[in-house]
């Protein structure tokens, strides 16, 4: 199930137009320390975001500690209500609501 927001794609016009600017004033400028010189800043710069990804997935889980109250579950439900009327007010796609509302429903049988 997926669920398209209206965004507007000025912003990534904008920001794919700043990169290529970027990368073109940064040729100019980097062009004295030849193409591996380039490249090898672009790969230097991927293992550190590849490793930094890596880094940051590591989740500790531990087991809940304290009970879980009715009124607890029921402020998280109507919260999750609260977030499909948004969610419906934002999209077009009317079968995604009637979808997450059907879910919702068989938690709260539960």
């Amino acid at each position: 199930m997926s669920v398209n927001l209206r965004r507007p794609i000025l912003v990534g016009g904008v920001g794919l137009s700043f990169s290529l600017w970027m990368m073109q004033s940064l040729h100019h400028s980097v062009a004295q320390l030849g193409e591996f010189g380039l490249l090898g800043a672009i790969a230097l710069g991927g293992c550190l975001l590849l490793f930094q990804q890596k880094a940051s997935k590591k989740i500790a889980l531990s087991p809940i500690s304290s009970s879980i109250d009715r009124a607890t579950v029921e402020k998280a439900i109507a919260q999750a209500e609260s977030l499909i009327n948004q969610l419906e007010a934002e999209t077009n796609n009317q079968d995604a609501g009637v979808q997450l509302r059907q879910q919702l429903a068989s938690v709260k049988l539960l």
